[in-house]
């Protein structure tokens, strides 16, 4: 059997949030990847051990159950040293995969292939009721007067206007594409 040609790790952090996390799971393992993926779940210290719990559900999951909460980067951290992708997508728990993720992630990888000097990448986020609105398109730099900045296309209906690709100085941590290093 011929390879694809990524292999993209999904990244998510449980903390006491199994229906969420088997939420997330099944938008993942329903699509149908141009790629190869791999699922990396770290549970960041839940009550009880639901990493167990989802493999049981997921065997092709990949993860540890971790007996302290390392907080949000320390857990994620942690999934990046199990990862063996070219690209690491990190995806809150409580965030859904569109029907369309996958043709939206090649978008990305290949954007990221034409563009060496790109960091990394964040989707549009919509939210998942009502339908059509989006949650996150990018965000404004930081004002030097205030340090605020403002989020593009934040509780706006989805027209089209945020299909493009651009330049944002922040990535949304619900869901950001990035280059293994």
């Amino acid at each position: 059997m011929e390879s694809k040609s990524h292999k993209v790790s999904f990244i998510t952090v449980n903390y006491n949030g199994i229906r969420h996390t088997e939420n997330l799971l099944r938008t993942i393992f329903e699509n149908d990847f141009s790629f190869d993926f791999e699922v990396i779940v770290v549970d960041n210290g839940s009550r009880i051990n639901e990493f167990i719990q989802l493999l049981a559900h997921y065997p092709l999951i990949k993860g540890v159950y971790l007996h302290e909460n390392l907080g949000f980067a320390g857990g994620n951290n942690r999934a990046i040293q199990q990862a063996n992708g070219d690209y690491l997508y990190f995806i809150n728990n409580d965030t859904l995969l569109p029907d369309d993720a996958g043709s939206q992630i090649e978008s990305m990888i290949n954007f990221c292939s034409a563009h060496p000097q790109v960091g990394g990448l964040s989707p549009k986020i919509m939210y998942a009721v009502p339908e059509n609105l989006i949650q996150f398109a990018g965000s404004s730099p930081l004002s030097a007067i205030t340090l605020r900045n403002q989020q593009l296309g934040y509780r706006e209906l989805d027209q089209g206007q945020y299909d493009q690709i651009r330049q944002i100085p922040y990535f949304h941590g619900a869901a950001c594409l990035f280059l293994k290093m």
